[in-house]
């Protein structure tokens, strides 16, 4: 059975950071992006060996058009980018985005793991948005395992994957609405909340919200009704609170990350791979 990427929604810290790369020339860099992409959770790693007792995780997911040039068109069936119709806010539309998110106990390991991801990338990609922050809730580690957001396994080359859409909604400080508990409520009246995992990160200006869920056909079409209908549960239909971002992007199992490091898919089926050593 496919695994999900290491730590993946079971291994979460305090401090956390959403870093999105736009991709150069995607036709003609998405490969080589895909094959560096697969050592940035290794990177986390080698970071641990190199400091034991700390704490840091690494995740990785691509936008909806790097997806389809580094996997030679072959995505999950209900992949499609987030409609700024369905919830306010988005970056301008890039031609490729590789997302990496980060936790650890320590700001400082976090700054370290960035810088060092900034000479490999520098001809590949630049850094589109670049969120730092916090999760103040106390039990941010959870050891309990996701719940099922994952692809179905009527889709066998993409289980254990998943989607996450993010969101950077900025307030003022003194009114920052319940973003977690408003929005687990809402997903519960929309028969949701079995699909989709919340998780966020506290920053000067706002909070990052990221929604982890396995259908984005079904997460949009009811977000689009309830801006509709005006829907005051969702917080960033508040009149203090201001979406200027909205993405989506795909975290592939570990298997299919690390099978980019051949090359992707051949024939429609995932090239052999070996996981780093841990």
């Amino acid at each position: 059975m496919a695994r999900p990427q290491t730590g993946l929604l079971t291994h979460l810290h305090p401090h956390r950071r959403a870093l999105v790369y736009r991709v150069r020339d995607l036709p003609m860099t998405a490969m080589s992006v895909g094959q560096f992409s697969v050592w940035i959770p290794g990177l986390a790693q080698q970071m641990l060996r190199e400091q034991p007792g700390k704490k840091l995780t690494a995740w990785v997911g691509f936008g909806y058009l790097f997806w389809l040039l580094a996997w030679h068109g072959k995505r999950p069936r209900r992949f499609q980018p987030h409609d700024p119709g369905a919830a306010p806010g988005s970056l301008d539309e890039g031609e490729g985005d590789l997302w990496v998110f980060l936790s650890s106990d320590e700001p400082s390991l976090i700054d370290r793991f960035k810088e060092r991801l900034q000479d490999p990338l520098e001809t590949l990609a630049h850094l589109a948005s670049d969120r730092a922050g916090w999760n103040p809730d106390p039990e941010t580690e959870r050891k309990e395992p996701p719940p099922d957001i994952w692809i179905p396994e009527s889709e066998p080359d993409f289980t254990r994957g998943c989607f996450v859409l993010q969101w950077n909604l900025t307030h003022p400080a003194e009114s920052r609405p319940l973003f977690g508990e408003a929005l687990r409520a809402w997903l519960a009246r929309q028969g949701l909340e079995p699909q989709t995992r919340i998780e966020s990160l506290t920053h000067e200006t706002g909070t990052l919200v990221l929604l982890f869920h396995q259908d984005p056909e079904a997460l949009d079409t009811a977000l689009e009704e309830a801006v509709q209908d005006g829907e005051r549960a969702l917080p960033f239909l508040e009149p203090s609170v201001q979406a200027e971002e909205g993405l989506r992007f795909f975290i592939p199992s570990l298997d299919v990350l690390t099978g980019l490091r051949q090359g992707g898919i051949r024939l429609n089926r995932f090239s052999p791979t070996q996981q780093w050593n841990q």
